[in-house]
């Protein structure tokens, strides 16, 4: 495979780019890179590096939809060429995860329909992140549990009950991974188990709930 170093073309501009990052001019560093890619090899080192760079500065920005193309670039050429380590290209693989699922539930992105497709892509990246990912840090459980489930009730007339029971999988997870649990797992349990029509169960935990806090 392609080695895993930059270009001399690449290497010449790197003083430039830590300029700009030292001065917090991403703009500048954002229209160096925009230079540079078209002329890194599609399979390259600098192609991989470069989109990793960019995403993280759209990411900065807050263009979060623009920062989609080069962090799922780099994730393929990371995959394929294990440009990066895997912790940390399952770290991009979560983050891609939210940010399809933030494009998948803007309705400015046309009817439920038209969205399926990058409903499809947040199922993908989030199951993915979920094999892949050893770590026990509950917020990013509760997060992807809450995601598959929104996901699972996406199309209001046809539930997926695949996703749902992932949701509801992910979600028991996050509770045992804690030693108090925090009321948005519960919550989450309690939506996944009346959407799939397990009363009981859901009457049970409803039940747990008001114990641990009447006031509720």
């Amino acid at each position: 495979g392609p080695p895993k170093e930059f270009s001399e073309t690449v290497s010449k501009e790197l003083p430039k780019m830590r300029e700009f990052f030292d001065a917090q001019n991403f703009d500048g560093a954002l229209t160096l890179i925009n230079t540079l890619l078209p002329s890194t090899g599609p399979e390259s080192y600098d192609r991989a590096w470069l989109s990793q760079t960019k995403a993280q500065i759209l990411l900065q920005k807050g263009q979060f939809g623009e920062a989609i193309p080069p962090l799922e670039l780099m994730i393929t050429l990371s995959d394929k060429h294990k440009f990066f380590e895997a912790a940390t290209t399952t770290e991009y693989v979560f983050y891609l995860a939210q940010l399809y699922f933030q494009e998948a539930s803007n309705t400015a992105n046309g009817t439920v329909a038209q969205r399926k497709p990058l409903a499809a892509k947040t199922a993908t990246y989030i199951q993915r992140w979920l094999r892949d990912n050893a770590g026990t840090n509950v917020d990013n459980h509760v997060a992807a549990a809450s995601i598959l489930y929104n996901l699972g009730i996406f199309d209001p007339d046809n539930t997926d009950s695949v996703l749902l029971a992932a949701a509801l999988r992910e979600s028991r997870r996050g509770l045992f991974m804690s030693a108090q649990p925090k009321d948005a797992l519960y919550l989450l349990n309690l939506a996944v188990l009346t959407q799939q029509g397990n009363l009981k169960e859901a009457t049970e935990l409803l039940e747990l709930l008001l114990a641990k806090d009447p006031t509720n």
